[in-house]
């Protein structure tokens, strides 16, 4: 089952799991894993506004 988790902007971004910061982007800017736990995530952009 797919999870999703938002970020505010400035916030640092940790692991969706254990929360651990230890993260390795060698594949960034779409892919992210946790060195902690090893769970392997994918990153989005989402685009917000006002009208």
């Amino acid at each position: 089952m797919k999870k999703r988790k938002e970020y505010a902007e400035g916030e640092i971004i940790t692991c969706p799991k254990c929360d651990s910061d230890d993260l390795d982007y060698s594949e960034a800017p779409g892919k992210g894993k946790c060195q902690s736990c090893g769970l392997e995530f994918e990153v989005k952009t989402v685009a917000i506004w006002n009208e």
